[in-house]
């Protein structure tokens, strides 16, 4: 008797033990920028960063970082490499086993050309000299998202990945010979193979991976702001902002909320109609499907 009461409290353990291995212990990195020297201001910026670092707190987060930005204090790519290394020495501080990473970005953002790349724009930058811009152009002067992602892969840590922003530019056609060329000097498979090299171009810029990356809309759109309130009176809001507080806040409050069933409610158009529908190249796989948190 007393060796089948050891097995089943054995037994419990080892349950709890698979129970405990599937949540993850959440962090987080938002990230606004409503002043710009050059563009527009978002006042949607700083509430969307706000407000979605006091969701993540709800949520469970361990610990997090809310970075806004200004003249003095501007959007740079050293600023952002900066606040993910002292993310990840808050990760490190806590000694958990099971870091999950969520980045939200509020602000400004562009796209150009062919490879569908979103870019986001330091405080100082000026759309004018865009004009001639290339693809190696827009990587000098903009600050590329897949800087975050790369981080985040080299530390090893799952992630979510959210901008919130426009991709605001023209993009160009995606045929790469001209036909007339292709037909009269039998270069089909040179074309095919340019064709190739673009789509690999794409879906790395895409952010294509096991962790999800979501956008505020498809390369080459604008996104609008929409009223909102979140108990404090109604103000602009990004639609990802928007979005996730009706997901956590209204659609699974009181839920255990996975990755999987986060992504699926947020993606959802229905849920939302009145703002844009969001956009990843992400696919649900089993990888990372742990529980986040609960908003109660």
């Amino acid at each position: 008797m007393i060796k089948a009461i050891n097995l089943a409290i054995v037994t419990i353990l080892v349950q709890i033990g698979c129970i405990t291995a599937q949540k993850y212990d959440l962090f987080y990195l938002s990230m606004g920028s409503p002043v710009y020297s050059n563009l527009g201001n978002l006042d949607a910026a700083e509430v969307g960063a706000t407000e979605m670092s006091n969701l993540f707190d709800e949520l469970g987060a361990v610990d997090g970082l809310k970075v806004i930005t200004d003249v003095s204090h501007p959007m740079t790519d050293k600023l952002i490499n900066k606040s993910l290394n002292g993310l990840v020495k808050l990760i490190r501080k806590s000694r958990s086993s099971n870091p999950l990473v969520i980045f939200y970005y509020a602000g400004h953002g562009f796209t150009s050309g062919l490879s569908k790349g979103l870019y986001i724009p330091p405080t100082d930058f000026d759309i004018d000299n865009t004009k001639d811009y290339d693809y190696m152009d827009w990587l000098e002067n903009t600050i590329s998202p897949l800087q975050v992602k790369e981080f985040l892969d080299e530390q090893n840590l799952d992630y979510i990945l959210m901008f919130d922003s426009c991709q605001e530019g023209e993009l160009v056609d995606d045929q790469v010979l001209d036909s007339y060329v292709i037909d009269n000097l039998g270069l089909e498979t040179l074309d095919t193979l340019m064709r190739q090299t673009y789509e690999i171009l794409i879906a790395y810029n895409l952010m294509v991976g096991d962790n999800p990356v979501i956008l505020s809309c498809e390369p080459g759109n604008i996104v609008s702001t929409e009223p909102y309130n979140f108990g404090n009176g109604t103000v602009d809001t990004a639609p990802l902002c928007r979005r996730a507080h009706i997901v956590l806040k209204r659609e699974l409050v009181g839920e255990s909320v996975s990755v999987k069933k986060f992504m699926q409610t947020l993606l959802n158009h229905e849920l939302d109609p009145s703002t844009n529908s969001l956009f990843t190249a992400w696919k649900y796989g089993e990888k990372n499907d742990k529980t986040i948190g609960i908003i109660r």
